[in-house]
C-alpha cells in the first residue's frame, strides 16, 4: 500500500512538469522500485529454508513477470 502511493505521489508530481524527461525518469523509478521489491520478495523466501517457499514466490515473481511483458507487447 505504501508503495502505490509513494509512487502516486511521484507521478503526480511528475504530471505537472509534463516534458518527456520527468516521465521517464517517474518510469525508471518506478521499474527500479518494483524489481527491489521482487528481490526482498525472493530473498525473504530464501531465508525461511523452505524450498517449497521460494520456489512457490520464485514462480509467482517469474509469472508476474510473463503478465507484464505480455501486457506491454500489446501497449506498444
Amino acid at each position: 500500500m505504501l508503495g502505490f502511493v509513494f509512487m502516486l505521489l511521484i507521478d503526480q508530481c511528475s504530471t505537472k512538469k509534463s516534458d518527456g524527461r520527468q516521465k521517464s525518469v517517474t518510469a525508471t523509478l518506478g521499474l527500479v522500485v518494483h524489481a527491489a521489491v521482487d528481490g526482498v520478495a525472493l530473498g525473504a523466501a530464501a531465508t525461511t529454508s523452505q524450498a517449497d517457499v521460494e520456489m512457490i514466490v520464485f514462480l509467482a515473481i517469474m509469472l508476474h513477470k510473463v503478465k507484464f511483458l505480455i501486457i506491454q507487447s500489446y501497449n506498444n
